[in-house]
């Protein structure tokens, strides 16, 4: 099969939060369509031999990174996922969540899974999973007032499925 013929727009992608064994999840609801990804790979160490340039080697591995913005609907709540509450594993969700690193590591993770709809290109839905990533957020006032979210992960790339 060929590679689609159809561009996808912002009203394509669903973004997920999800902790370990999917115990629970929280869709991202009310945002401008604005998520960004870079999946780096590998770096490249230059070598110079004398100042000139010598064959290149494969470097460190880098993080993939995820960045996306939404429009500012809560603080937190000790009853409910808001997405200030990820990014801080703090109320419900530092108290009901599991990261997805629990007992492998200290830093809280969770999954983000971002869902491609298919459905106006005639295609089967794509999904993207983002593994173990740590979030942080900001709060930025306006009209309308936003929480910008960025994450990073020790992954290569995304899983497909």
């Amino acid at each position: 099969m060929a590679e689609s013929t159809v561009a996808h727009t912002k009203r394509d992608l669903v973004l997920t939060f999800i902790d370990k064994a999917a115990a629970h999840s929280y869709v991202v609801a009310n945002e401008p369509g604005d998520f960004a990804y870079a999946a780096p790979g590998y770096g490249t160490t230059r070598i110079l031999d004398r100042g000139e340039h010598a064959t290149p080697r494969r470097g460190d591995a880098q993080a993939c990174t995820t960045s996306f913005s939404a429009y500012y609907k809560d603080a937190g709540s000790a009853t409910y996922a808001t997405l200030p509450d990820i990014c801080q594993n703090t109320n419900y969700v530092g108290s009901t969540w599991t990261s997805t690193l629990d007992g492998v590591s200290d830093e809280i993770t969770f999954d983000l899974a971002v869902t491609i709809d298919g459905t106006y290109a005639g295609e089967a839905d794509k999904t993207l999973t983002f593994d173990d990533m740590s979030f942080r957020g900001s709060m930025s006032d306006g009209d309308p007032s936003t929480y910008a979210v960025t994450g990073a992960a020790s992954i290569l790339a995304p899983i497909l499925t």
